[in-house]
């Protein structure tokens, strides 16, 4: 559902973030605005990297959510808990370089 979807969102990028503080390198997180983000994508991060050498944040990490959309276009469902029927399930992305 919506809610357990986005709370991993949350999680997944917490762990994504945790890497990079346990390597000790300096980054930020960036919430993109909705003309920056994939097609299908409710909801994303871009976690950036300082790079001294060229004086600039980089993207490194993506973290999207997004929601039931790619389960829709490619018809994947579960039961719910109570076996009453089929739900679309959500979804979510993560990239790191």
């Amino acid at each position: 559902d919506q809610d357990t979807s986005l709370a991993e969102h949350e999680r997944m990028t917490e762990c994504a973030e945790e890497v990079l503080k346990r390597l000790g390198l300096p980054f930020r997180t960036v919430t993109l605005c909705t003309g920056d983000m994939g097609f299908g994508a409710g909801k994303t991060y871009d976690i950036e990297v300082w790079l001294p050498g060229q004086n600039a944040y980089r993207e490194i990490s993506s973290c999207s959510v997004c929601g039931d959309f790619q389960a829709r276009r490619m018809d994947a469902r579960y039961k719910d808990k109570d076996g009453k029927g089929n739900r679309f399930a959500h979804t979510l992305n993560g990239s790191g370089t």
